[in-house]
């Protein structure tokens, strides 16, 4: 194997463990989104736990920065707008769902969450597409 084609398989490998780590990431953000409700009981000791939200933020400072250079790495290669609009969605929705949160109304609270959960089904979503994709990418190129 070449240098180039080296360097070339390294770089496919690298943006594809980001979409696997942004996939399992948007997942976990999905999951509790969905667990939380449904844990109301342990809500007092959660707030212990969770104080001001900081799973949230915490949450968001991987997710964000990962899904955008994951996205355009794979957009680089694979030059599909699609993903990379789909990408953008989920993270807007998903930072304007934090920020939601962080408000103290109960129906804006309410909204962030639909928001995070809906921008962590697109993140889900367009990372496994850009893997696909990605993937697919450098099929052809070793072919070639």
């Amino acid at each position: 194997m070449s240098v180039a084609a080296h360097k070339e398989n390294h770089h496919h490998n690298a943006a594809q463990t980001l979409d696997w780590f942004g996939l399992g990431l948007s997942a976990l953000c999905a999951l509790h989104c969905i667990a939380l409700p449904l844990l109301a009981g342990l809500m007092p000791v959660l707030e212990v736990v969770d104080q001001g939200g900081a799973f949230h933020w915490v949450m968001a400072v991987m997710i964000v920065p990962l899904g955008a250079l994951a996205f355009w790495r794979g957009f680089r290669q694979h030059r599909k707008v699609h993903v990379l609009l789909t990408g953008t969605v989920g993270l807007v929705l998903v930072f304007v769902g934090l920020i939601s949160n962080g408000l103290e109304h109960g129906h804006t609270q309410k909204l962030g969450t639909i928001l995070t959960f809906v921008g962590s089904l697109f993140l889900i979503l367009t990372h496994y597409q850009n893997y696909r994709l990605s993937r697919c990418q450098t099929c052809h190129s070793q072919q070639n």
